[in-house]
């Protein structure tokens, strides 16, 4: 069993912080501020959208409030510091933890976990105040570990049709345009979106799935949309048309015999209903670059009362909520004006959504 120089430094640091503050103990929380500054604990906390800082400034204060902590001794400090029992159940506790897992290093995160276990502190408090808890932090673990197992197993069983194609290393498809074409319409389905391909050796299975392939990394696009700007049909417009649009839907309703409704209803039916709303924000430059990079830094952690999971900086910050929905943050290039935009199942809830981010800023 050996220490890693990280948990080797924290020691040292918790120690000196208690020294030079003139504590008379080394305590759980002096170990929890120096935890705070080593990198696995930086890294857990930026992978899990954690504010540190904050964490860093609520432990802080308490160890600067020596009438509160009751850390600086009435008769003056005599020898260096000791630790407090609570320390060495810390210690103990995280060793238990490394054997279990039958693993041979100890790291800070270990450390971590252990005093999220310690009852009536004031270290663990902070942590999870600012939603570094236990169970969070033993869930993502186990989530980056089944991840790297799984990538190891797709690297070794597996070939990565969009790197060869990247790499020039398929040729050009020939005569299965529409098997392509056809794979795409079922891969985009809501449901029975899984594809086999069956057929004789050499029918041109392998063909078709690298010709998916080549499509997806030269960006061929066949259709292109904006919100005010109509549409564009590759080889056919060059410019966006909105009239085009229109006809598109009239035709669609003509072919199927179904009206405007029962199409948007069929919609429903095979992707789940999607409602959209949007928010305009005539607002201050200073506010909309603010809010904008609150978005991008991951500090808006939660939409009413519903987890954001991921962040992605596509055309705006786009905020994926834990219950599928979706809200967009993009700001105007012209003029101090954000648009808040909400994909959800229901208008009311999309509108909800939409208010509850618009009143951030």
């Amino acid at each position: 069993m050996s220490a890693s120089k990280s948990v080797e430094k924290l020691i040292q640091s918790a120690a000196n912080y208690a020294t030079n503050k003139g504590h008379e103990y080394v305590c759980i929380e002096h170990l929890a501020l120096a935890l705070t500054e080593t990198d696995d604990i930086e890294t857990l906390c930026s992978d899990l959208r954690i504010d540190l800082e904050q964490i860093k400034e609520d432990i802080q204060g308490y160890l600067d409030n020596s009438e509160y902590n009751g850390l600086v001794s009435s008769n003056g400090v005599k020898g260096s510091p000791k630790k407090t029992s609570a320390v060495d159940r810390v210690f103990q506790r995280a060793l238990a933890q490394i054997l279990f897992a039958n693993r041979d290093q100890f790291t800070p995160v270990d450390l971590l976990v252990s005093i999220l276990q310690e009852e009536n502190c004031h270290a663990k408090y902070f942590f999870e105040l600012n939603g570094l808890a236990k169970p969070v932090i033993i869930e993502h673990i186990e989530r980056k570990h089944k991840g790297e197992e799984n990538k190891e197993l797709l690297e070794e069983y597996t070939t990565n049709l969009n790197e060869e194609a990247l790499n020039s290393k398929i040729d050009p498809l020939i005569g299965r345009h529409e098997e392509v074409n056809d794979l795409v319409h079922i891969l985009a389905r809501r449901k029975k979106n899984n594809c086999v391909l069956v057929g004789e050796p050499g029918t041109g299975k392998t063909a078709i799935a690298e010709g998916l392939a080549k499509k997806i990394v030269e960006g061929d696009v066949l259709v292109g949309g904006e919100e005010s700007g109509g549409l564009a049909v590759k080889g056919h417009i060059p410019e966006r048309d909105g009239i085009y649009i229109g006809l598109l839907v009239v035709e669609m309703m003509v072919k199927t015999g179904k009206a405007l409704s029962e199409l948007v209803d069929h919609l429903f039916a095979e992707f789940g209903p999607h409602y959209n709303r949007r928010n305009d924000l005539h607002t201050t430059n200073e506010k909309k670059d603010a809010m904008m990079e609150r978005a991008r830094k991951g500090e808006i952690r939660s939409v009413s009362d519903v987890a954001v999971e991921r962040v992605e900086e596509v055309d705006g910050v786009k905020l994926h909520l834990a219950d599928g929905s979706r809200v967009l943050i993009r700001a105007s290039g012209t003029e101090p004006v954000l648009r808040i935009y909400c994909e959800s199942t229901s208008p009311e809830d999309a509108q909800a959504k939409a208010d509850a981010v618009s009143a951030l800023v």
